[in-house]
């Protein structure tokens, strides 16, 4: 069990931050009643102060432990932003009623979390957060008025609350500004990351088969030929080509044609190990690069492979088409170039040709 404060998960690590910045308002809040009611300035007694706070903290709490533990995922909003800067807010305003000169101190402390509701709200809930921060205010300049008329100057703190508003508001739209901006942003970064996903995909897939094209596995095999050339490390590569293709085109068509190689690939693909590499070198001609495979090993694959293709129905409009496929294989030898492993195992599907074809041979 995972006991770090801190959480692994990147959204709930998120929600963490933020909670704890708005614990940060509670904190500052409660440090500034603390020391007024040492010096005189808050209309509660200690155990009043004590009782307040702890109930305020206790919610502040519940909040942390809901993130930390994940049971907030279960909530339709996962970050409670909301509700927090509505717990914090009624906490604040409470304080504000029972402090003096001080208590627009308290008011400045609350518009952290306001900024901070402002930034990560959707614009209905911070408009409604705004208007919660507001008539709460206008709430306290009213119970004041009623309960303590020598504490407050009424014209003043008709300009404070009408200030404090504003200044609410004003956060409001430049959090819903930034809100926008961000949104824009994200769009942009993920259309980005598609056109660069598509642009990737065009350098190293063929077009009509969908595997890796010639480029892209002269770069497979730079990598594997690095890795043996640094250690025990094997790999072999295998050419293929399928046996008199042409007539194929020939006799039903380019059309048909392309649909033999799309389902040649199919196959191929469907027979390889996850670790080994399939491309197009260009027509009917394509090449495997088979790791951690000796050349044994790679010889007794292609046979397999050769098998398959031989009793594959390629087209589906000719039933009866059945095609043949040659092999050469060879392993790659401790520093040769990927010119001369090439070479050696063309050399070796050529010699499959010439002794008969639909077979597989060994440079």
């Amino acid at each position: 069990m995972d006991l770090a404060f801190i959480p692994n998960d990147p959204n709930q690590n998120s929600h963490l931050r933020r909670t704890l910045i708005a614990t940060g308002v509670t904190v500052g809040v409660t440090a500034l009643s603390w020391i007024c009611l040492e010096f005189g300035l808050l209309r509660l007694d200690r155990e009043q102060f004590i009782t307040l706070f702890t109930v305020l903290w206790l919610g502040n709490i519940g909040f942390l432990v809901v993130i930390r533990t994940g049971v907030i995922k279960r909530f339709r909003d996962s970050s409670l932003i909301l509700p927090q800067i509505i717990w914090i807010g009624t906490g604040t305003m409470i304080t504000v009623y029972f402090l003096d000169e001080m208590r627009y101190v308290a008011l400045m402390l609350f518009l952290v979390a306001m900024i901070l509701g402002a930034l990560e709200l959707k614009f209905r809930h911070a408009l409604l957060m705004t208007a919660f921060a507001s008539v709460g205010y206008a709430l306290v300049i009213v119970l004041l008025i009623q309960n303590h008329p020598d504490s407050i100057r009424l014209p003043e703190e008709i300009i404070v609350w009408a200030a404090y508003s504003a200044v609410m508001l004003g956060s409001l739209l430049v959090g819903k500004e930034m809100n926008d901006l961000r949104t824009a942003l994200i769009r942009h970064n993920q259309g980005l990351e598609i056109l660069l996903d598509r642009l990737h995909e065009q350098a190293t897939t063929d077009e009509l088969t969908g595997i890796y094209n010639r480029r892209h596995m002269m770069t497979i095999l730079s990598q594997q030929k690095s890795m043996a050339d640094r250690g025990s490390y094997k790999f072999s590569v295998c050419f293929c080509d399928i046996d008199h293709f042409k007539q194929v085109n020939d006799t039903l068509g380019h059309g048909a044609g392309d649909l033999v190689l799309q389902n040649f690939c199919q196959i191929v693909e469907q027979h390889i190990r996850e670790n080994d590499f399939v491309g197009r070198f260009g027509g009917e001609e394509f090449v495997l690069v088979m790791s951690m495979a000796d050349k044994e090993h790679a010889y007794q694959m292609a046979d397999r492979l050769r098998t398959v293709l031989e009793h594959a129905r390629l087209l589906d409009s000719a039933a009866d088409l059945r095609l043949t496929t040659s092999f050469g294989v060879t392993e790659y030898q401790a520093g040769e170039s990927i010119e001369r492993l090439l070479s050696r195992v063309d050399d070796a599907l050529y010699k499959a040709k010439e002794q008969g074809r639909n077979r597989v041979v060994a440079a």
